[in-house]
């Protein structure tokens, strides 16, 4: 069984540690990152047998799975008085999943 699940620069998550039980239920408003979840779960799964390139080819790029978000945040967004906009790069980018479970973890970074 999983216990827990990492996600780091990978479409609106830019760093989510979930621990997870039995049954796990994902709710929040639209554009808060549901999907996000689901589809790094996915890509995980796939990577891990293989897959890495059918499923970033699938969903779109390496471009279009990392993090659209600013590098660093502003003062206004973080007091929520802006929303966070995508920015143009100048730093390195990189995409981080991995899991951990009863008898193994697995991990991968893209960057």
């Amino acid at each position: 069984m999983l216990r827990t699940l990492a996600i780091a620069g990978y479409r609106s998550l830019r760093e989510l540690i979930v621990p997870l039980g039995q049954l796990n239920v994902i709710t929040g408003a639209n554009g808060s990152g549901k999907s996000s979840v689901y589809r790094s779960l996915r890509l995980l799964a796939e990577t891990a047998r293989g897959g890495v390139i059918t499923s970033l080819a699938r969903a779109g790029g390496l471009q279009s799975t990392l993090w659209a978000g600013p590098e660093r945040f502003s003062r206004a967004v973080l007091a929520g008085e802006l929303p966070v906009e995508g920015t143009r790069r100048k730093e390195p980018v990189s995409l981080r999943l991995g899991f951990s479970g009863d008898q193994f973890g697995y991990a991968i970074d893209l960057g």
